[in-house]
């Protein structure tokens, strides 16, 4: 008999608990082997995520920590086309064969699911599991928005979760699930105000967004740190979008510094101005005597250089196209 094994996707632009929650309430009620969550790379559908994917990945591997029966699938973050959910189905069913892949996916995503990519070919790969609310299967399938989907729905519809054991694909079943109210927007967005977000999401991955300084106003962080540049004297300031070019950081800024002791005076500057804005550095490095700083925020990396360092090592020949900010101080 095949296992049971479901396959959970998303940005997870944070995780969050209303993930952890579905993700365990699918597991019990179906009794899955396991579940795979599956991070998008590049959403067909959707803006792109915010965070990067060396975060996002960070962040569900810790989100997911607690329990042995989540596993992480790259199978989107290693693809280099966009993240059409046939594609990923038609990889998966090539690396399990002989197993049932259950395919969950929440009301308000079914229902507009006759938009997506191929959408009558998905049971061939898989089955869909839909999370719905109580006492709303009818309604969910009265508000789907074409004849075709409710004759389709009517065809592969089960009532009973054994039959996804006895074949590995091509069933719907509809799983009662009460809302949890959180999502990744929420969270974006009440970040962005400061306001407190530990109830809506696991300790760890609020501590890492705290220390990563995920979804903060970076445009008001920046325009700081280059006043601050500029207030100080620093020289060929520039700052550059790498967001594309590396998981590890979105912006490079560099500055010079003409003296060992001005390159000091400038990061302990920004350390101050960027601590009154409730940012802590990741970390420093060269500081005491040096003539290279670089201090790390996460997101944005700052290099303070001497002009004969920052001729030898070209630092700016590392990141392709120009630089998105240019200030020069006399």
């Amino acid at each position: 008999m095949p296992r049971l094994i479901g396959l959970l996707g998303g940005s997870f632009d944070p995780p969050h608990h209303g993930h952890i929650r579905l993700a365990v309430e699918v597991y019990e009620q179906l009794n899955l082997e396991q579940i795979r969550l599956i991070p998008v790379n590049q959403p067909a559908h959707k803006t792109a995520p915010i965070a990067s994917v060396h975060c996002r990945l960070e962040m569900l591997t810790l989100a997911i920590d607690q329990y042995p029966q989540f596993q992480l699938e790259l199978a989107e973050i290693d693809s280099t086309e966009k993240s059409y959910t046939i594609n990923t189905l038609r990889t998966l069913r090539q690396k399990f064969e002989q197993d049932s892949l259950c395919l969950i996916v929440g009301r308000d995503a079914f229902n507009t699911i006759h938009s997506w990519e191929q959408w009558q070919s998905l049971l061939d790969y898989c089955h869909i599991i839909v999370a719905n609310r109580p006492d709303t299967i009818s309604e969910t399938i009265k508000k789907v928005m074409t004849p075709k989907l409710k004759n389709w729905i009517k065809q592969h519809q089960i009532t009973t979760p054994h039959l996804l054991k006895e074949k590995t694909n091509g069933c719907l079943y509809f799983i009662d699930l009460p809302p949890l109210a959180v999502s990744s927007s929420m969270i974006r967005a009440r970040l962005a105000q400061q306001q407190n977000i530990h109830a809506l999401l696991p300790e760890t991955v609020h501590s890492y967004i705290i220390q990563k300084h995920l979804y903060t106003n970076h445009h008001h962080l920046i325009n700081i740190i280059m006043d601050t540049l500029k207030d100080h004297k620093a020289t060929d300031i520039v700052m550059f979008d790498v967001s594309k070019l590396t998981d590890m950081t979105n912006h490079i800024m560099i500055a010079s510094g003409t003296s060992k002791r001005q390159i000091n005076a400038l990061a302990e500057k920004i350390s101050v101005s960027i601590k009154e804005q409730g940012v802590m550095p990741i970390s420093i490095e060269g500081m005491k005597d040096s003539e290279w700083v670089l201090i790390d925020l996460g997101d944005i990396i700052i290099h303070i250089m001497h002009p004969d360092m920052r001729e030898y090592y070209q630092l700016e020949k590392l990141w392709s196209g120009q630089p998105l900010n240019q200030a020069t101080s006399a």
